[in-house]
């Protein structure tokens, strides 16, 4: 009988200085005495450095590649707090983005959440 031991390992790839954004992360696991790609976080930031995107693509051993799988959308209020995020998941049939959540987040006087109301989408309908 095999056994198979799973270990995840994070690499940050594009770190600066302290304080500074994290741009890709990638996720590998040891798996039966070696390293295999497992997926890739990209972080995507607007000019005064809010992050504004979050995507996730998975490894594809068939294709020897990353593949897109999901993602989120935030908008920020101006102190770059979260005022709402969209999670999607890509659809490899139609090529296109499906909704599935909205998060609409508020804030007590010291930027703390105070809600976070969650809507899903059914049907393409929220």
């Amino acid at each position: 009988m095999k056994k198979t031991i799973t270990l995840i390992l994070a690499v940050i790839l594009s770190i600066t200085v302290y304080g500074q954004n994290v741009y890709t992360i990638i996720y590998d696991s040891w798996t039966s005495g070696s390293w295999a790609n497992s997926s890739k976080h990209i972080f995507t930031y607007d000019v005064n450095d809010y992050l504004i995107k979050t995507q996730i693509q998975r490894w594809d051993a068939q294709t020897n590649s990353y593949k897109i799988y999901s993602q989120v959308n935030y908008t920020n209020n101006s102190n770059g707090t979260i005022q709402q995020s969209i999670f999607q998941i890509w659809d490899n049939g139609t090529s296109s983005w499906n909704n599935l959540e909205r998060k609409t987040y508020t804030y007590n006087v010291f930027d703390k959440p105070l809600t976070i109301i969650t809507d899903k989408w059914k049907l393409g309908k929220l």
